[in-house]
């Protein structure tokens, strides 16, 4: 199911997760995330099977719902790096 947009402001916008109705910000950082692991071809369920995570975490991390664990952005980096993908998140 796709996700539903709101906007909150010009510069702002923010998720609003259909199964749980919650909402969280648009991240770059989930932003990067995603553009990469389209970049590969890859889909959310091949990425969190490629790194040991759920494509729900994926999913939660791409729209800015839930921050990545430390082990599981170097596990991102490394896959995406693995790849040919440079992972540049601070």
């Amino acid at each position: 199911m796709d996700n539903l947009l709101m906007s909150i402001s010009d510069t702002e916008e923010r998720t609003l997760c259909p199964f749980c109705m919650g909402t969280g910000s648009l991240s770059v950082r989930g932003k990067t995330i995603q553009d990469a692991r389209e970049q590969c071809g890859l889909t959310r369920q091949q990425l969190a099977d490629a790194i040991g995570v759920s494509h729900v975490t994926i999913r939660n991390v791409e729209r800015g719902i839930t921050k990545p664990q430390r082990t599981t952005l170097q596990y991102l980096i490394e896959e995406f790096a693995e790849r040919g993908v440079a992972l540049d998140i601070h």
